[in-house]
């Protein structure tokens, strides 16, 4: 005899239909994705959409809203290095940000986007080293904070054309993973090399220098 289904919890539902949402995101555009086929991928009846959002819409938001969560969720002493293991296990999340931007609607890159707070927590280090290279001025700490997270997305985002013309290595998720590790150490001023005593912490002058080799 086939034991009977469980019975969903409304929270069980909301998260089935969340998740769909976002799997379903990281395939097509949202105008592209019908009520019935969330549903249909969460295993609820679609009459639950609207009973637990009300709409499409209020459905959609919740699931950019949970994907921006995952993604913000940064510890901001490693940020670049946490968020690229984290875009590595969930590569949906870099497409459905990118969808976000590309198709709209609009008002879903508010969602998308870090906090007022969160953004100045990951700025911080960038404002930082900057200061420490003797760039201020030139560089913008909000500048660079975007770059790297365009690096961060755009390494999943491209990756079809990267891996198709751009002649990388089996272990290219590895290395960027590494490169990642760097950008932290450097952002944190402790960045040396491998194989040489380069270094973003303040060098001695060379007076300093001089009375150590004489020592």
């Amino acid at each position: 005899m086939k034991k009977p289904r469980e019975r969903m919890t409304a929270a069980d539902t909301r998260e089935a239909l969340i998740h769909a949402v976002m799997a379903l995101m990281d395939q097509r555009s949202v105008p592209d994705i019908s009520i019935k086929e969330i549903a249909r991928w969460a295993g609820v009846n679609h009459g639950l959409v609207h009973r637990y959002f009300g709409s499409k819409e209020a459905l959609v938001r919740a699931a950019v809203q949970r994907a921006a969560a995952m993604v913000n969720d940064a510890n901001t002493e490693h940020s670049t290095t946490w968020s690229a293991g984290l875009l590595r296990q969930h590569p949906e999340l870099a497409r459905i940000v990118a969808r976000v931007c590309l198709d709209g609607p609009r008002d879903l890159l508010d969602l998308a986007a870090p906090p007022e707070e969160l953004l100045e927590r990951f700025v911080s280090p960038a404002r930082a080293a900057i200061a420490r290279v003797g760039l201020e001025g030139v560089i913008d700490p909000y500048v660079a904070n975007a770059a790297g997270v365009s690096a961060l997305l755009g390494w999943i985002v491209f990756r079809p054309l990267f891996r198709t013309r751009y002649r990388l290595p089996a272990d290219a998720d590895d290395q960027f993973h590494a490169l990642a590790a760097m950008v932290d150490a450097a952002l944190a001023g402790h960045l040396t090399l491998p194989g040489s005593a380069t270094s973003t912490r303040k060098r001695p002058s060379a007076k300093a220098a001089k009375a150590r080799r004489s020592g």
